[in-house]
């Protein structure tokens, strides 16, 4: 779980296994999409949100009365409380244990509250709710020196090896990696890079995108958000709420899931002409999809 957050910017990541009061998937906030804030309570504890300007906000909130680096057992009573929110809904901690690897503040302002400069802690969180609870995993990395506005941060600025599920596109900065087990057919590990046929990115809205690659019997990758913001680097779970949106498909040589797969697409960097009908510039991205009991996972990373 650590490792989500073992990345050169703040992260804070959600994994929610089933459902209840927030979606279920895995969900991941940095300071390229959000703006941050995190303190010291006057009271003991501390709060940390991590808000992209709509209602997803993710929010950590501890009470304690002395916090430090540690492994603390979290509960609805006794010595240390949490609550947990994943993009806009939340619960008070039940059970539970939380890990604080890092917590540096500065001194106390006029009303003694604490900004905080550094935090990072993984933590394994259970939520009441009927017929059963409902667990919450995660991770958060901040920076005083990191958070803030929302900042466009171009390709050659992200360091892709720090992200484990980035490796296998590092080759080329034009390359489609997969690896299938029985998914729509397919078995194996599957790459096009960019010597290989004609490479074609372009948004349709700011909220959907379509990468093409004709080569072989045909490549394509199209991903949506819920129409309701831009795409832009976070963690997406498909098909959503309503069944469409967001939305995924992928196609691998011709072949692949006859529907919509389920699962969820993450996108570290996406850049684009900016227009109407734009052209998709660059492009880098990892999924993990299921299909008719089939499991397929990979990569992308493309430039124009």
């Amino acid at each position: 779980m650590r490792a989500h957050c073992l990345v050169d910017r703040d992260v804070f990541y959600t994994e929610v296994s089933s459902p209840g009061p927030m979606a279920v998937g895995q969900f991941t906030l940095t300071n390229h999409d959000a703006s941050w804030f995190a303190h010291v309570k006057t009271t003991g504890g501390l709060t940390l949100w991590a808000d992209p300007g709509s209602a997803y906000m993710s929010e950590l909130d501890l009470w304690t009365n002395h916090l430090a680096p540690g492994t603390y057992t979290v509960g609805s009573t006794g010595s240390f409380t949490a609550e947990i929110q994943s993009v806009g809904a939340g619960c008070g901690v039940s059970t539970g244990t939380i890990t604080i690897d890092e917590l540096t503040a500065q001194p106390p302002d006029s009303n003694g509250d604490s900004r905080v400069s550094a935090f990072s802690a993984v933590f394994d969180f259970q939520c009441p709710w009927s017929p059963a609870p409902v667990g919450v995993r995660g991770c958060v990395r901040y920076s005083a020196a990191d958070g803030g506005p929302p900042v466009t941060v171009p390709d050659a600025g992200i360091d892709f090896s720090s992200i484990p599920q980035m490796a296998a596109c590092l080759a080329s900065p034009y390359e489609i990696q997969v690896v299938a087990n029985d998914y729509g057919g397919l078995n194996g590990p599957y790459g096009v890079d960019g010597t290989q046929g004609t490479w074609s990115g372009r948004l349709t809205s700011e909220a959907i995108m379509q990468l093409d690659v004709a080569a072989g019997a045909g490549w394509s990758l199209a991903a949506a958000s819920d129409l309701s913001q831009a795409l832009k680097p976070g963690t997406y779970s498909v098909p959503g709420p309503d069944g469409r949106f967001p939305y995924a498909s992928l196609k691998v040589d011709g072949g692949g899931c006859q529907g919509s797969p389920s699962g969820t697409f993450t996108i570290v960097d996406i850049g684009s002409t900016g227009s109407d009908q734009a052209s998709l510039t660059r492009l880098a991205a990892w999924f993990d999809f299921s299909c008719g009991g089939g499991r397929l996972t990979g990569c992308v990373r493309y430039a124009e």
